[in-house]
């Protein structure tokens, strides 16, 4: 079962509402999430102990093949 955070927001709200939305606002986000990850269509993970973190592999495939196509730069 989820608890509060120390602001009093659902845990996960500061990456989904950015911190500024309201308990009804992050619980709305949460939910929609939610249902993404039952869907298989994002993933959900915790990390560091920070909350969730959502990711699209498909996304991330496309981020990655693009990057390759236009060539990574060095570091100066």
């Amino acid at each position: 079962m989820e608890t509060a955070g120390r602001s009093g927001t659902p845990p996960g709200a500061q990456q989904c509402c950015g911190g500024r939305g309201t308990w009804r606002q992050a619980a709305q986000c949460l939910s929609a999430l939610r249902a993404l990850v039952e869907a298989g269509i994002i993933k959900s993970k915790a990390e560091h102990g920070l909350g969730p973190f959502w990711r699209s592999d498909e996304v991330l495939a496309a981020i990655d093949a693009f990057a390759q196509r236009a060539g990574r730069r060095s570091a100066v």
